[in-house]
């Protein structure tokens, strides 16, 4: 395929540093936690937006404009359809699957005018690619960004757009859970949420044991199975 040099990639995320400090990942992930998981995903999302043939533009929050999520991410789509790109497809940094998507079919429709639409498992999405013809930056703002409805709404928005597979992404602890499931292949990352989720137990081992305590249970009680999370 022949890449027109008229399609580029938005990487719209904050830095690790203030992406480490306002992500829930659960109140047991403390901060060292926290600032691996945001040092890894990170790193995962430019190690593949490098290796694609069109130019990558990173947005943080020193370069987003605007009140609102919805606002900041409209007015970056616009500052690069400004600079004469005809396209731009926008990710972030939570998919920790992203090496998974198929590039050629994404950026070769969007050369040929069609929207793509990565959605996640929780009705969001990691991957939006959009023409300069099909953007409007008012109806883009005013979408429900970070809830369950801007799927839909985005499939209104862009009616022909691809839709490409679910894949996973990190916001939430429940996420955390879910990728220890999927059996990462990422051995830092595998390690990382082995250490968080060791520490959930401990905690509530701990907690266990206070209350055996405080109540003055027999102590054989302890000997039970920790309680499940």
């Amino acid at each position: 395929m022949i890449i027109k040099p008229n399609i580029a990639i938005l990487y719209f995320s904050r830095s690790e540093r203030v992406e480490a400090s306002n992500k829930d990942w659960g109140k047991l992930t403390n901060r060292f936690q926290k600032n691996q998981i945001a040092k890894i995903l990170s790193r995962r999302t430019k190690k593949v937006l490098k290796s694609l043939p069109i130019p990558v533009f990173h947005f943080d929050e020193s370069l987003q404009i605007g009140d609102t999520f919805g606002e900041r991410l409209a007015n970056a789509y616009q500052t690069l359809f400004d600079q004469g790109f005809q396209g731009v497809i926008s990710v972030g940094n939570d998919c920790v699957e992203l090496h998974k998507v198929d590039w050629t079919t994404v950026i070769g429709d969007l050369q040929e005018g069609f929207s793509s639409i990565g959605p996640d498992y929780r009705n969001g999405c990691y991957l939006i690619g959009c023409t300069k013809d099909q953007f409007d930056r008012n109806i883009f703002a005013k979408l429900s960004w970070q809830t369950e409805a801007l799927i839909d709404e985005l499939k209104n928005v862009f009616i022909e757009a691809l839709l490409l597979p679910q894949l996973a992404d990190l916001n939430e602890r429940s996420d955390l859970k879910y990728l220890l499931k999927l059996k990462c292949q990422n051995i830092k990352i595998s390690m990382l949420l082995i250490s968080i989720f060791n520490n959930t137990i401990a905690d509530k081992i701990t907690s266990h044991f206070k209350v055996i305590v405080q109540l003055g249970l027999p102590s054989q009680r302890a000997l039970r199975a920790p309680p499940s999370f």
